[in-house]
């Protein structure tokens, strides 16, 4: 079985961490990295065969949402969050 989506909250990427260095082969990353103010971000690695595109209103600061497509398939909604404990 292989890996279609790779979810990962507290990813801890910023500013600072360019896209090549955490590239994998055959995926594309989709992130939303951690703020100034010490939050964690979270990203979505897919294949690059799969069709997405990302929901603006279900998505904010701690959280990434992924509406996937498929031909012959029914779309699907992949999303992953990270709350801090405060």
């Amino acid at each position: 079985m292989a890996v279609n989506i790779l979810v990962i909250k507290e990813s801890k990427l910023d500013s600072t961490v360019d896209n090549d260095e955490v590239y994998l082969s055959a995926f594309e990353l989709v992130r939303k990295d951690r703020k100034i103010n010490g939050r964690n971000g979270v990203c979505i690695d897919l294949r690059t065969n799969l069709n997405y595109r990302i929901p603006n209103d279900l998505s904010n600061d701690e959280c990434l949402f992924l509406d996937i497509s498929k031909p012959q398939s029914t779309p699907f909604l992949v999303g992953t969050w990270h709350r801090p404990p405060s």
